[in-house]
């Protein structure tokens, strides 16, 4: 102990600042006093060292670690199971919405047709409403007005048939 040189606080300042960086240590691995003054002095345990890379080993996991990091892994199993779930769900409402899409895409041409059949009604009315215009007798109910008493719509006329040649009354009469 007798090559050991006393230092002065300006002399400590100057080797850390020339120093290399070095990692910082957490308070917990710090050091304390009763580990200082137990510890043996570096120069009479130091071994030398060959190696210039630094080993980090990580100490075995606590059991209060495992028990965390099984729980996150429960609940991260159950989140996961939950959106599974959710996404279930989405991909039913996707084909609904979907099949509602190809009915609302099919609206137009089943209305398109019931459209179509209406104008061939319409068309028919047009043409038996024709035919029945160039009729003698078309109107007869409306326009018909009696010169003597003056009745609108009772009149008949005599219809023949043309294969036996019986004449008939055909027309409206007055109720009783």
């Amino acid at each position: 102990m007798g090559d050991e040189k006393v230092m002065s606080q300006a002399d400590i300042d100057a080797m850390v600042a020339v120093a290399p960086e070095r990692e910082a240590v957490p308070e917990e691995a710090a050091p304390t006093a009763a580990t200082v003054e137990a510890a043996p002095t570096a120069k009479a345990k130091a071994a030398p060292t060959t190696s210039t890379s630094r080993e980090v080993r990580q100490a075995p996991a606590a059991p209060a670690e495992d028990e965390s990091v099984q729980s996150m892994v429960a609940n991260l199993a159950q989140r996961v199971a939950k959106m599974e779930a959710a996404m279930g769900k989405l991909e039913e409402l996707q084909k609904t919405v979907t099949d509602a899409n190809a009915i609302l895409r099919k609206q137009p041409q089943d209305f398109q047709a019931v459209v179509n059949e209406l104008q061939e009604v319409g068309d028919q009315v047009q043409e038996i409403s024709e035919k029945l215009r160039s009729t003698p007798v078309y109107d007869m109910l409306e326009l018909f007005q009696c010169n003597v008493c003056d009745s609108h719509g009772l009149c008949a006329i005599r219809v023949k048939c043309t294969e036996c040649g019986r004449e008939n009354w055909w027309g409206w009469w007055p109720t009783e």
